[in-house]
């Protein structure tokens, strides 16, 4: 929730439950004496800051990563527990439209944190002006997933941007568009996450360091461009080098998806491909999660174990009960009585 203060009474700007203040209160979720506050008083517990003091001054390299995060090595980590499965994948999807949800715990529920880097984001950017020059302020932009993306340099003074990220439909896969190609290394290296993204961290931050590494002679030349030539040279220079860093991403990133995909799969991970016999490792399962799923025997319910032996019992009981009473009432209703017909 976003809303803060309340004030039932303007009707012009205010439309709310009449009860709104007394659940509030019977809840202990307001004290009935401070100022109402319905985010205070409705909203989870935690509260974000929208704004925090940092210890030094952050690089565009810093922002990335705060983009790329899932929340990891906090209480909230997303590659945690359980519903992150065996490998750690931080994506919560949607429950699903037929999802019926069970009476909650003591008023408790569990629910999905939104980790900065979401996996229907479409694209994410970092905006990195010159200190000088206006010319010079570029976009470091990511197509699709800020954590399987790669961040390329777009200059703001171009006569277009890359094609490979300025076109594309969600009807259509494409491998010639940055975002489907990103999407495509997100999702195949999501199921296998603690495995596979390690791979796709490191040509990321390749790619983007050798951008950042770029920037002092692509500028220069830049400048020196625009003294000579004039500004329609500069626009061709910076819209050129925008093209070279995004066809370079994209191609190595085509690459990733190979090597990825032939590191990792089917459970297993491969390697030494080098040598005449490659070495072949099976991923495996946590204990936590196979103990989760029941593998080690069928999972306690309520602190108690349900096993076969018991199920077993429960069905014979069962059983025999029915059959006594079965029999009982044959028993009972065979018993003659005065103008009274068995009927059969």
């Amino acid at each position: 929730f976003i809303i803060h203060h309340v004030n039932l009474t303007d009707s012009d700007n205010f439309l709310g439950s009449s009860n709104l203040y007394d659940v509030a209160k019977r809840n202990n979720f307001w004290d009935g004496q401070s100022d109402f506050d319905f985010t205070v008083a409705y909203a989870e517990p935690f509260d974000a800051d929208t704004s925090k003091i940092t210890g030094r001054i952050l690089t565009v390299h810093d922002i990335m990563r705060i983009q790329r995060d899932h929340y990891e090595n906090t209480p909230f980590d997303l590659t945690q527990g359980p519903a992150s499965g065996p490998y750690g994948n931080p994506a919560r999807y949607g429950t699903g439209p037929n999802v019926t949800a069970p009476a909650w715990s003591n008023g408790q529920r569990t629910i999905f944190e939104r980790p900065i880097s979401y996996h229907t984001t479409a694209y994410s950017y970092v905006t990195s002006l010159h200190p000088t020059n206006d010319n010079l302020s570029l976009l470091w932009f990511g197509a699709n997933v800020p954590h399987s993306t790669a961040y390329v340099p777009i200059y703001t003074k171009v006569s277009s941007v890359p094609a490979l990220t300025s076109h594309g439909s969600l009807r259509r896969f494409d491998l010639n568009v940055s975002f489907w190609l990103n999407a495509l290394i997100g999702n195949y290296a999501g199921h296998f996450y603690k495995h596979a993204m390690p791979a796709v961290v490191a040509v990321q931050l390749a790619l983007e360091k050798s951008a950042a590494d770029a920037q002092q002679e692509v500028q220069a030349t830049a400048v020196s461009i625009l003294a000579r030539e004039g500004e329609a040279a500069l626009v061709a220079h910076l819209t050129a080098a925008s093209d070279k860093f995004a066809t370079s991403a994209h191609e190595a990133f085509y690459a990733l998806f190979v090597d990825v995909v032939t590191r990792f799969h089917d459970g297993s991970i491969f390697s030494d491909f080098a040598s005449e016999s490659m070495t072949v490792s099976a991923m495996g399962y946590p204990s936590w999660w196979l103990e989760e799923v029941g593998y080690f025997g069928p999972k306690a319910a309520n602190g108690v174990a349900v096993t076969g032996t018991l199920v077993l019992g429960v069905v014979t009981v069962a059983a025999l009960a029915v059959g006594l009473g079965f029999w009982l009432g044959r028993r009972t209703s065979t018993v003659k009585s005065k103008g009274y017909v068995l009927v059969k």
